[in-house]
């Protein structure tokens, strides 16, 4: 199995930046013979430690629905952490 790990310059509380940003890793890894992708931890809160941004419910709300429309969308199996 051909596995990319992906690295990517996100900003932080960026998630539909994100979202485009693991989309287009996705693809290109696909293009690239992978099987299946491993993006880094909180990648969809642009790479930040969490710490006040959790008390945010409308920013987690929308990291939610960010992560089930990639369930949907992405083109092979993929880690989001």
């Amino acid at each position: 199995m051909k596995v990319a790990l992906a690295q990517l310059n996100l900003l932080i509380a960026d998630l539909d930046g994100a979202a485009a940003a693991i989309r287009a890793a996705a693809v290109e890894a696909k293009a690239g013979g992978a099987q299946f992708v491993v993006f880094p931890e909180l990648v969809t809160l642009g790479g930040y430690p969490p710490r006040d941004l959790l008390d945010r419910d409308w920013l987690i709300m929308h990291q939610w629905e960010l992560i089930q429309a990639l369930a949907k969308d992405l083109p092979l199996p993929c880690i989001v952490g």
